[in-house]
């Protein structure tokens, strides 16, 4: 019997990120700067940074749907400068999450 090989996972992987945490501590060790960067740095930074997308991301697409848009250009990027406008899309973000959750719960 042959034994099974356990498949190498990489940084990003195991932290359940998408991003290239190696990447990260690569760009931020390249000597630029004084101190290197360890794993857990890394996958804290990079985790972070892809919330911030994930969070700029779905305001753009709502933006986008409310401007009946079926893609997010960089024109509705701008929508989300504007503080009043942002409110009401995090009011409608976080109206929906509520929804969902009523729905989960009452099935």
């Amino acid at each position: 019997m042959k034994k099974k090989r356990k498949h190498a996972t990489d940084l990003s992987a195991r932290a359940g990120l998408v991003f290239p945490v190696k990447h990260f501590q690569q760009t931020f060790s390249d000597g630029k700067l004084a101190q290197t960067v360890d794993e857990e740095g890394a996958v804290f930074f990079t985790g972070v940074l892809e919330f911030l997308v994930a969070e700029i991301l779905a305001l753009a697409g709502q933006d986008a749907v409310l401007k009946q848009s079926n893609k997010i250009t960089l024109h509705h990027l701008p929508g989300l400068q504007d503080r009043r406008r942002y409110a009401e899309l995090l009011e409608r973000s976080k109206e929906e999450e509520e929804e969902e959750e009523v729905v989960g719960v009452a099935t």
